[in-house]
């Protein structure tokens, strides 16, 4: 899972070419840095999926980023939010985490892929979000997670599961691990979901104040 990239506001310098070859005198593969002035875009980005052609797709401070290996373009939501969040299903269809927003890209009527909310499907009263830090799609549906509320969009229904409303309690981050979605939430510890409830695993408690950056089957 890639949660931040950075890429370096230079181009190709000497040194950097000799680095590559250096590199490649080992067996590492060739590493090309992209810097902002080349993709027209922010220098933060905080997510990359690939698709089946090999599309590359960047989450961006300025939109979602498009890279077909020879040309960059820049997907924009509506209002112009940071994108934070990318996932990919079997069927190639990318899911977007942004700021109080989350959906999905799909084909328009000259085949671009552009953005579709999924807002319009839920409840006004949990729209009260902001930044969708992770997205992951399973086999229940796709789930979003903010840092106040997780949302479940199953494909044609949005179920929510909300923090503890206490000052300062919130969701960290969430993860996908052999089936199962865990989060960490500030002040409970770290959590899965299990029969659509959200319940502290055995040892959770010891993640109260312990934030969770990186998760692996072991």
């Amino acid at each position: 899972m890639v949660a931040y990239a950075y890429a370096q506001p230079s181009t190709k310098t000497k040194v950097e070419t000799r680095l590559n070859k250096i590199g490649m005198e080992k067996g590492y593969l060739p590493v090309t840095n992209y810097s902002p002035l080349e993709y027209g875009a922010m220098p933060q980005n905080w997510a990359i999926v690939q698709d089946h052609r090999g599309v590359m797709y960047i989450a961006n401070n300025e939109g979602i980023l498009e890279y077909d290996g020879k040309k960059w373009r820049q997907i924009v939501l509506p209002d112009d939010p940071n994108i934070r969040s990318l996932s990919i299903s079997e069927e190639g269809t990318i899911y977007v985490g942004a700021q109080s927003d989350f959906g999905y890209l799909a084909p328009d009527s000259t085949g671009e892929l552009v953005y579709f909310s999924l807002l319009k499907y839920l409840a006004k009263k949990d729209h009260d979000f902001f930044d969708v830090w992770t997205n992951y799609v399973t086999a229940d549906g796709v789930y979003f997670q903010s840092l106040n509320k997780i949302f479940l969009w199953t494909g044609d229904t949005i179920k929510v599961w909300n923090s503890k409303t206490e000052p300062g309690v919130r969701f960290h981050l969430m993860f996908y691990v052999d089936s199962t979605i865990y989060v960490q939430q500030d002040g409970v510890g770290l959590m899965k979901i299990v029969d659509e409830q959200l319940v502290v695993i055995q040892g959770g408690e010891l993640f109260k104040e312990q934030k969770i950056y990186f998760m692996i089957e072991y």
